[in-house]
């Protein structure tokens, strides 16, 4: 249904106003940019979710199209700003605004709102609009000239302010939830249309539950009444026969009433008849329909009063309807058999589990298992009230399926032949088998046929009442007999042991072979070595026929006798030869002789004989016989040196000279001998050789050698003290800039190969550097003088001062122009006294002067004098502000612009006015737009003088043109309004023409004047 509100005297005035501001609005137009808010003066497309504001601020040629794209959810706020007449601002909504849409009166401009998804709110107040499709949770219209369509209104619905009518026609629909707040306030008539007639609702405010033709269920909340008007008198309608205009009446409370009620009737078509009254509480709507009689009605004041007794009820028509119970996984069918009186099509049908609510209702057809109630409705006709029904059905479980499987072992090269049956299920079924140690996913249709344990499944399809079933079973396929066998002879301990297997069928490849004595239980792989009594087995592995097979033998390991021997050496000096005696009255093989040293283990024994000095061991092996057990003895013996000789001496020296002890030697040598000292007061000796001061006792160790003994000898000697050295530095206090210069002096030690060395006088002594310092401070100076001759080193210190050069009067001045509010507007030079330099930075870059381009900060400066290099400490220097750039306008001076308008920015940080022709604009009004200034040809030719000033007081200046695109030419355009100058030829193109408000008419193609400026409108006949 449509809603259409007609303003066309509003529209008329919006245009005349428009076409005034047009002659009168100023020469500029602001162009608007909030941080937060978005302004939409051509085509904006949201195409993610945001919070934004937009803005519909058309200009006079921009058109503003706003469009959500679907799925995404705008949360901020959509509102109108100052459009031009000519403009239709456009909103497509194919997502979600959450906020709110405001369209306030402005300018006349229209808005069309095309709504696919949901709007939170949409206020309209003095707009004309169009508004289509779509749910809007509060709608509200006050005046305006609104088109309304197919609208799902889900809160509320106000309609108040505007003298008129809304027409509501079949046309489309705007539907209304029960729980919608209606308020129509007493001077808006909202007219209902259904076939022909037309029914007028005023003064209305409560719950809607639905708008569609005649059935318009209103329910009164606060007793206003409701109004039907007739006005074509028609006979024979379901409201009245043509006797009746209008109808006033209240809504019947509920069923079963008897009571009388009182109607007001006005008659307008002057019939007569008797009351019939027709109820129908289904709808909550009461229908009248009489004729008048002087028995039953009483004329008061022009008004017909009838009293209203026994309210019947519209009758109810049937429904035949089937639903059938049905298992889970099939879906929920149902069919109409007869629907008397009601149309099939017009029929909903819901859905509930039994357990729930009947707010659980929905459309949904379910699909768990369960009780269920489905309500059937068809909505009231005009002779038949409202039907429904509930009706059960069910969704039931699958049944369980039954199948059974047995399959029978089988020896390796039989057949399989599993027996399976189902007594539920009757499709084929799938028969599969995997390995009992594998998982479920194993399971294959492949039959197997190798040696193993097995199971068997069997799956029946599910059917449509019982569930998939399954069955399993185990089962083996078996080997085949094996065969093998071991025997092991008996042995002498050391003796390997060698089993022989024998095995037709299983084979002895891989046979593994144990051991265990005959009194343990427990077998192992590992060979015996010990005498005693053992049994063996063999275990001869399953292959893909035959069965494992295990053997089993017994043999003993026979232990041996002990065997006997001895051996004696005599010891022998270095060159002698050795003797060695030995025998075995057991072991009769040819024995093995061996040496080591005695310090060394049993594994360095060799038959190598040795003739080195030194203590050995000798030991003689006999092999073992089959009878007895090797035979071993050991003794030991020496090999002695010769004796050997050597001295040493060392002359006494002074202390850092460096000591050379003689060594001399015949026999030993002196290549590895060891020198050692001590004081002769001490005990131990050190190979550290002394530097101390003392008396020392050394000695020499001269290491034997192949031949000769160890020799030890020894000697004494002195290392003497040198003399102390005299030494002196000094350094005089200075001023920062100037030389620090040490002066040293020494008696006794050289004075060209001294280290200086600073630090500041109050840190540690782990600070000194050889850096000279030149900054402020005190300070400590160290010389090390070297030891010279017989003089020890000489180290010597001294203090001194650096301090900072007096500040001189008027150390510095200041230049530079100086314009408005304190700030210079050029260079701004910073001059040292004369005799100094100047610098910003101690100890920097000093220069005669400093140039500063740009505002500064207080900060300091320092002076250096020119003739001795002496430095001030930091001198105070007040900042100051410095702007040297006027402000820049981008346009080119004296240009002329053809265009309707020409935009300009401005650009400094420090505008404070700005003035464009006579008119001035200020900092703050600037700043809201932006910096920016719109210049418009007025139809015409419009000349601008644009003057700007920044706070420092430069100024910049440009005049420009702007004139329209026709002016060119000077060829009048049709149907613009055009600004033309007196005295200015113009030229018309072809054909008659006409001004606006002159009857005369001009022909084309011929050059005229106007007798005084103006704006003028053109039109071709």
């Amino acid at each position: 249904m449509r809603v259409f509100i007609r303003k066309k005297a509003k529209r008329i005035l919006a245009v005349l106003l428009a076409g005034i501001m047009m002659c009168n609005m100023p020469c500029f137009k602001p162009i608007i940019a909030m941080a937060e808010d978005i302004a939409v003066g051509g085509t904006v497309t949201v195409d993610s979710d945001t919070s934004n504001n937009y803005i519909m601020s058309g200009g006079m040629l921009d058109t503003p199209i706003l469009t959500i794209n679907e799925g995404v959810v705008l949360s901020g706020n959509i509102s109108t700003a100052t459009n031009f007449y000519q403009n239709t601002s456009t909103i497509n909504n194919n997502g979600t605004i959450s906020g709110n849409v405001t369209l306030t009166d402005n300018s006349a401009a229209e808005f069309v709102i095309n709504n696919s998804g949901s709007i939170a709110a949409i206020s309209s107040t003095n707009v004309p609009c169009t508004l289509t499709g779509g749910t809007v949770g509060t709608l509200s219209i006050s005046n305006g000239e609104i088109d309304i369509s197919n609208i799902t209104v889900t809160d509320s619905l106000s309609i108040s302010g505007f003298e008129g009518t809304y027409t509501f026609t079949q046309s489309g629909s705007i539907t209304v939830s029960r729980s919608t707040n209606v308020s129509i306030s007493e001077n808006v008539n909202v007219i209902v249309t259904c076939e022909g007639k037309e029914f007028i609702l005023s003064g209305v405010s409560g719950r809607m539950d639905e708008v569609c033709g005649i059935k318009l269920n209103v329910i009164d909340t606060n007793s206003t009444g409701l109004t039907l008007v007739d006005n074509s008198c028609l006979s024979s309608y379901y409201m009245h026969n043509d006797t009746i205009s209008s109808v006033q009446y209240k809504l019947l409370p509920g069923y079963g009433i008897t009571a009388d009620y009182l109607a007001t009737v006005t008659d307008s078509c002057n019939g007569s008849g008797t009351p019939n009254v027709t109820y129908s509480e289904t709808d909550n709507i009461l229908s009248i329909s009489y004729t008048v009689s002087g028995a039953d009605v009483d004329v008061l004041n022009g008004e017909v009063r009838i009293t209203l007794t026994s309210p019947s009820v519209l009758s109810e028509g049937t429904v035949v309807f089937t639903i059938p119970d049905i298992y889970v996984g099939q879906e929920v069918s149902y069919t109409f058999g007869t629907a008397t009186e009601y149309d099939t099509a017009a029929g909903t049908v819901k859905f509930k589990k039994n357990t729930d609510g009947d707010e659980a209702y929905t459309t949904v057809k379910p699909t768990a298992i369960g009780d269920y109630t489905a309500l059937v409705e068809f909505p009231a006709t005009y002779d038949y009230g409202a039907y429904s029904q509930t009706y059960s059905f069910s969704i039931k479980e699958l049944e369980e399926g039954i199948a059974d499987i047995t399959v029978a072992d089988i020896s390796y090269g039989e057949t399989l032949n599993p027996q399976y049956s189902s007594s539920t299920n009757t499709s084929t079924p799938t028969v599969e088998y995997k390995l009992t140690t594998q998982d479920e996913s194993a399971y294959t249709t492949t039959v197997p046929t190798a040696v193993g344990s097995y199971d068997a499944r069997v799956t029946y399809p599910a059917t449509v009442s019982h569930k998939e079933a399954v069955k399993t079973t185990s089962f083996n396929i078996n080997y085949l007999p094996g065969e093998g066998s071991i025997s092991v002879a008996d042995v002498y301990v050391g003796t390997e042991i060698t089993p022989v297997l024998v095995s037709d069928k299983n084979g002895i490849a891989h046979a593994i072979i144990e051991y265990k004595l005959t009194t343990d239980t427990v077998y192992s792989i590992v060979k015996p070595t010990a005498v005693g009594s053992y049994d063996v087995r063999a275990t001869f592995p399953a292959t893909l026929i035959y069965d494992e097979v295990i053997a089993t033998d017994t043999f003993e390991i026979k232990e041996l006798e002990e065997g006997i021997a001895d051996i004696t050496v005599t010891d022998i000096s270095y060159g002698e030869t050795l003797n060695p005696q030995y025998s075995s009255s057991t072991n009769t093989s040819t024995p093995t002789v061996e040496y080591k040293l005695t310090s060394q283990d049993e594994s360095a024994y060799t038959t190598t004989v040795p003739t080195a000095v030194g203590s050995y061991d000798a030991r003689v092996t006999y092999p073992a016989t089959i009878s007895h057990t090797q035979a071993v003895a050991a003794t030991t013996f020496e090999i002695n040196y010769l004796l050997g000789d050597g001295s040493i001496s060392v002359n006494d020296v002074y202390v850092g000279t460096e000591i050379t002890p003689v060594l001399t030697s015949d026999k030993n040598g002196i290549a590895h001998a060891i020198i050692e000292y001590k004081l002769t007061s001490d005990t131990e000796y050190t190979t550290v050789k002394p530097t101390a001061v003392g008396s020392y006792d050394v000695r020499a160790t001269f290491p034997a050698t192949l031949i000769y003994d160890e020799v030890v000898a020894t000697d004494t000697f002195k290392i003497k003290d040198f003399e102390n050295g005299v030494a002196s530095v000094t350094v005089k206090d200075v001023v920062m800039g100037l030389l620090v210069s040490p002066i040293i002096e020494s008696s006794t030690n050289k004075s060209d190969n001294v280290t200086i060395l600073y630090k500041e006088a109050s840190a540690d002594d782990t600070t000194y550097t050889s850096t000279v310092p030149t900054q402020v401070g005190t300070y400590t100076v160290k010389a090390i003088f070297e030891a010279y001759s017989i003089y020890k080193e000489v180290i010597v210190t001294d203090d001194f001062t650096i301090s900072y050069l007096d500040v001189p009067e008027d150390a510095y001045t200041i230049t530079g122009t100086m314009g408005e509010n304190d700030i210079y507007t050029s260079e701004v030079t910073v001059t040292a006294k004369e005799g100094y330099l100047i610098s910003d930075t101690l100890g920097g870059r000093y220069e005669e002067k400093l140039v500063f381009d740009a505002t500064t900060d207080d900060g300091v400066i320092y002076l250096k004098k020119i003739e001795t290099g002496e430095m001030t400490a930091g001198i105070a220097l007040n900042g100051f502000d410095v702007d040297t750039d006027a402000p820049i306008i981008n346009l080119t001076d004296n240009q002329v612009y053809y265009s309707d308008s020409v935009d300009v920015a401005l650009s400094d940080s420090d505008i404070v006015r700005v003035m464009v022709n006579d008119t001035i604009i200020t900092a703050q009004e600037l700043n809201s737009l932006g910096n920016k200034l719109t210049l418009d040809s007025e139809g015409g030719v419009t000349q601008y003088t644009i003057q700007i000033w920044d706070k420092a007081g430069n100024m910049s200046v440009k005049t420009v043109t702007v004139a329209s695109e026709w002016t060119k030419a000077g060829v009048i355009p049709a149907g613009d309004l055009v600004k033309l100058v007196a005295n200015q030829a113009y030229t018309f193109a072809e054909g008659n023409w006409q001004v606006e408000g002159d009857s005369t008419s001009y022909s084309g193609n011929t050059t005229f004047y106007v007798s005084e400026d103006g704006n003028y409108t053109f039109t071709q006949e």
